[in-house]
């Protein structure tokens, strides 16, 4: 019986001011940061252990999209 491992995906500190870590399995994975109106701001490509910086992003709420082949993980990131 073959049962998948559950990825566990971990973004602290959130909220943060300049960098957040991002810990997730070490297949590559896409990063996408979208500002409320939907606009995306960042994308590139993750594996592993990921610290992102806050670079040009100001202060507020965006959403946070992971996704492997088969998989997304989607939560709010709060830049304070």
């Amino acid at each position: 019986i073959h049962s998948e491992k559950e990825e566990s995906i971990n973004v602290y500190p959130n909220p943060f001011s300049d960098v957040t870590r991002i810990e997730l399995p070490n297949q590559r994975h896409t990063l996408r940061i979208y500002d409320v109106a939907g606009k995306k701001v960042r994308e590139e490509q993750i594996s592993g252990t990921t610290l992102v910086e806050r670079g040009q992003l100001k202060k507020g709420i965006y959403f946070l999209e992971i996704s492997s082949e088969n998989k997304t993980y989607k939560s709010k990131l709060i830049i304070q």
